[in-house]
């Protein structure tokens, strides 16, 4: 069986830690458990375009600065 591998890379761990941010605050932010967050970051997972909006608006970023391929 194909494993989906993700496909996006991000940058959410370096502007949490510019803001002083937490993965639980930003999990609280935007609705999400911690560990999905925590998946997110280190890219186990892809985000839904919906929580990428979500995680984009409560960190103040555009979407284009924080997902890329």
């Amino acid at each position: 069986m194909l494993r989906k591998t993700p496909i996006l890379q991000n940058n959410v761990l370096a502007i949490l830690k510019r803001k002083g941010w937490s993965q639980s605050r930003l999990a609280r932010a935007v609705g999400l458990d911690r560990d999905t967050i925590n998946k997110l970051i280190h890219r186990t997972r892809d985000p839904r375009v919906s929580t990428a909006l979500k995680i984009s608006a409560a960190l103040g970023c555009k979407t284009e600065d924080i997902w890329h391929f």
